[in-house]
């Protein structure tokens, strides 16, 4: 017995000497966060030494995040030096805040022990709108920064966080977006895209937009029944022996079309934006919409909260050659 509680003793001290001493090094959580209500968000763990270098052995992870009801998650014990979570965040279930997310790393010693080597939290943001940025490219040019060209169409385009984008596609119904250049509306369009001459250089311009993405039920469209009904009549004096009568014949054809539930392809811009960039006042065209943004105004509440909205705004300066 004591011999059996003296090998235990040493095999203790081995773990704690090698997990403190001997591994030195550390596992970098990162994230790509922030994920709209409802969407999902990735985590990576990476375990490296302290000079840089991967480690070798068999490891285990152990994912937590504070949320309530709180996920969790027990990788079986591997040999990779990387370990990915992937988390979707109902939005009639976790409210807009910040959380953290912790990950907790273990590593067989000697077959039956596994301490624990290192552990890091890191927060991340549910937001109430979608996440991503708002870019321009032009011919032989993709503005990186504030500056275009007034020599060539600009493509305005939305590109929402893959998070964002899988919760959207998967999800919503419809999507439109309405475009604003200077506070002026210059319509609408059913993809995150839409084309604008600039075509007075050494100026500046402010450009917003406004993306709806619906959840309402696709519309049935009733079946179309068409009948066709040919009738020959044949008459005779005396009908042969052997004469045949021709019947009445008549042919139905009913079509169903369904629509997709998804709107994922992309459309051509509903409103044309002439090229003297002519616009009307946000308030034309929208009768029947209720907009929670106007002009860099972005601290009201979406009025539908069975809709998600995003808000994406960008200052350029206008050149004549980029």
């Amino acid at each position: 017995m004591g011999r059996v509680n003296f090998l235990n003793v040493i095999a203790a001290i081995y773990c704690l000497t090698w997990q403190n001493i001997v591994y030195g090094g550390y596992v970098k959580l990162t994230h790509d966060g922030p994920t709209v209500q409802g969407g999902i968000i990735t985590f990576q763990a990476d375990l490296y030494y302290s000079d840089g270098t991967r480690p070798s052995g068999t490891f285990a992870y152990f994912w937590r995040d504070n949320a309530v009801p709180p996920h969790t998650y027990e990788s079986q014990s591997t040999e990779n030096t990387t370990s990915i979570w992937r988390v979707q965040y109902p939005a009639d279930l976790y409210p807009v805040g910040e959380y953290t997310v912790e990950v907790k790393v273990e590593r067989e010693i000697l077959i039956i022990f596994w301490p624990k080597i290192t552990s890091q939290h890191k927060t991340f943001e549910i937001t109430p709108l979608l996440n991503g940025n708002l870019t321009i490219e032009q011919p032989n040019n993709t503005a990186t920064n504030e500056y275009i060209s007034s020599a060539s169409e600009a493509e305005i385009l939305i590109k929402l966080r893959k998070g964002d984008t899988d919760y959207i596609e998967a999800n919503a119904t419809a999507i439109t977006t309405y475009w604003f250049v200077d506070c002026k509306y210059y319509g609408q369009t059913n993809d995150l895209s839409f084309r604008f001459n600039f075509t007075k250089p050494e100026t500046e311009a402010s450009l917003e937009a406004l993306v709806v993405a619906s959840y309402d039920p696709p519309t049935t469209v009733a079946p179309t029944t068409s009948t066709t009904t040919t009738t020959t009549t044949t008459t005779t004096s005396a009908p042969p022996s052997n004469g045949t009568i021709p019947s009445n014949s008549t042919t139905t054809t009913t079509t169903t079309t369904t629509p997709k539930s998804i709107v994922t392809t992309t459309l051509k811009p509903t409103v044309t934006t002439p090229s003297t960039n002519s616009s009307t006042n946000a308030t034309i065209g929208f009768k029947n919409i209720s907009l929670p943004y106007v002009c860099v105004n972005t601290s009201l509440v979406p009025p539908d909260p069975k809709k998600t909205y995003g808000y994406f705004q960008r200052q350029i300066k206008v050149r004549g050659i980029v």
